[in-house]
């Protein structure tokens, strides 16, 4: 299978778990499951597959002098997560993907009785096999690095927590002049949720400033600065291999816009 084709097949994937997510009946949850565990077997197969392998092995017989630094860096990624995916088996991953269907669906369940032992057996089910992954995968890795590694690759826990240090120093005195504030005049603290906002407090309630369509075209200039390309997404869509930008408008506060693909 081409890498192309092993990255379609990848999106498959998204397309299920989204649906999982958001629109599928709760009825289906176990079925669900299964068919995320076949396709993760599928998924896992195609990313293994040897023809990837034989072309990253020939690039470098060649020799990389003639790429820039985009492509070696692409050469370089290509090759850490064929040799890491070669590590664990097809079985592991389709058994991960239908714990992670199962724990969801526990989490969904237990989250609307404020549950949590009824969770945890789940959620610790879940670490073990994650710190399995790990080790197969990372096995000259830290587990906490290898998970973090997952999200934001080649970041360590000792540069996070320098990253926090510096962070509290900056928050810590503005979350304390909140608290003050919130103490002075408690109605600044009655924010209501959903389904529609209504804030008591005048420094909490909208206006003229923050009309819906001005906060979309905001978010558009902002995508656009960005690099987004309209060309290939949209604003507040769903698609298949297409990127998104859902926003949440609303005239008593501020955008909610996020990116993501």
């Amino acid at each position: 299978m081409s890498p192309q084709a092993a990255t379609d097949v990848c999106h498959w994937q998204g397309l299920l778990g989204w649906d999982e997510q958001t629109m599928m009946p709760q009825g289906s949850e176990a079925a669900r499951g299964n068919q995320k565990a076949a396709l993760a077997g599928v998924v896992h197969q195609a990313k293994v597959d040897q023809e990837i392998g034989e072309l990253i092995s020939s690039i470098e017989r060649v020799g990389t002098g003639e790429l820039n630094t985009v492509e070696k860096a692409n050469l370089r990624e290509a090759k850490e997560r064929f040799e890491r995916d070669s590590r664990m088996s097809s079985e592991l991953a389709s058994k991960a993907a239908l714990l992670e269907s199962q724990t969801y669906a526990a989490w969904v369940r237990a989250r609307s009785q404020a549950d949590f032992e009824a969770f945890a057996p789940h959620l610790s089910a879940m670490i073990d096999l994650r710190k399995e992954i790990l080790k197969a995968t990372k096995p000259d890795m830290d587990l906490y690095d290898g998970a973090i590694d997952n999200f934001d690759p080649r970041m360590q826990a000792p540069r996070i927590a320098q990253v926090f240090d510096q962070v509290k120093t900056g928050l810590a005195p503005m979350i304390k002049q909140i608290a003050e504030k919130v103490e002075a005049d408690p109605a600044l603290n009655d924010v209501p949720v959903s389904p529609v906002p209504i804030y008591s407090h005048a420094a909490l309630k909208g206006g003229p400033e923050w009309d819906p369509a001005k906060q979309a075209q905001m978010c558009k200039e902002v995508a656009e600065a960005l690099g987004f390309d309209f060309e290939k997404g949209r604003v507040q869509g769903l698609g298949f291999r297409a990127q998104r930008i859902p926003t949440d408008l609303d005239s008593n506060v501020g955008a909610d816009i996020t990116l993501s693909a």
